[in-house]
């Protein structure tokens, strides 16, 4: 490995800073229960790939009183950055919630009291199916180039001069929502059948037990509305994926 200049070690720690932020700090890695020590590593290990790159490069020398300002500027670069691709997740942990709540399975965490109430069930389980999707589809190899380019087009030790960041990240914010209903069109369509039925049933059969007959209902429904939705998840996760990486050109080309 190519010696690091003594001259370049504020850099360094620059570059440190970003990587770190985005796999120690950021919602994407921070919060899903990966142990520290892995995520450190992964800053580490980013950190030794692009070394070699900025040790052929010349940077001007930094005032001492600077490198704490850009530190946190490379430190927030970094959250953002994570913050953006966490939307991902978020969004299929919303649309797991609420589809645990209209299938009903979400009653049956109220019986067992030690159950996780920051977890759901099926927000665990569309979390995970998305992860597993965005590997199988080799997605988590574009966010890895966008870390990379960030340093080409934002590079170490310079000043944000426009609020480009913020607000793209603002903006995108809103997929969280839209991509959740994307993932719940098919059992909100099918629910809303079935809604439909039971006020008929409602309206013109007033002596059927409609609490012992919707609930049985409710479950199948579900149950048929998450079998047909796995063969549509990839491509909205996709899509999906997709619409981050737009928003995240705009912050890389705020132009």
């Amino acid at each position: 490995m190519p010696s690091f200049p003594s001259d370049k070690l504020p850099y360094l720690l620059l570059l440190f800073g970003r990587t770190g932020a985005f796999f120690l700090l950021s919602p994407l890695f921070a919060t899903r229960g990966i142990p520290f020590g892995l995520r450190l590593l992964l800053s580490l290990l980013f950190t030794l790939i692009l070394l070699p790159l900025f040790s052929k490069i010349s940077f001007p020398p930094l005032e001492p009183s600077l490198i704490y300002l850009l530190v946190v500027k490379e430190l927030i670069m970094g959250y953002l950055l994570g913050t953006l691709f966490a939307f991902m997740v978020e969004a299929a942990l919303l649309a797991g919630s609420w589809f645990g709540v209209m299938a009903g399975f979400s009653a049956t965490e109220l019986v067992d009291p030690t159950a996780n109430a920051r977890s759901p069930l099926f927000g665990t389980l569309f979390a995970l199916l998305i992860v597993a999707l965005i590997l199988s589809l080799d997605l988590h190899h574009l966010f890895s180039y966008f870390l990379y380019d960030s340093f080409t087009f934002i590079p170490l030790g310079s000043e944000l001069t426009t609020n480009t960041p913020l607000l793209s990240l603002t903006e995108s914010a809103s997929m969280v929502f839209s991509q959740a209903l994307r993932y719940l069109f098919i059992p909100l369509s099918l629910f809303a059948i079935l809604l439909l039925f039971m006020t008929y049933l409602a309206k013109f059969h007033p002596q059927i037990p409609l609490f012992w007959l919707g609930f049985p209902l409710q479950i199948v429904v579900g149950i048929f509305s998450l079998t047909s939705l796995l063969l549509f998840m990839a491509p909205l996760a996709q899509k999906g994926f997709m619409e981050i990486l737009k928003t995240a050109q705009k912050i890389l080309f705020p132009l």
